[in-house]
């Protein structure tokens, strides 16, 4: 069964808990991210980095 409760009803140790496991979560992306660039970098001559600000 999922777990129905609102933010309001989380105990401290609850929201540290999801703070913690969204924290890592995050940190495995960026870490990743940052491999995948550093390979490319180190693969290519001339490496070009595309992005879109919309």
């Amino acid at each position: 069964m999922l777990n129905t409760a609102t933010p309001e009803e989380l105990s401290t140790e609850d929201m540290q808990a999801i703070e913690a496991i969204d924290n890592y979560h995050l940190q495995q992306l960026e870490d990743e991210a940052i491999f995948i660039l550093r390979e490319t970098v180190a693969e290519c001559e001339n490496p070009v980095l595309l992005y879109s600000m919309g």
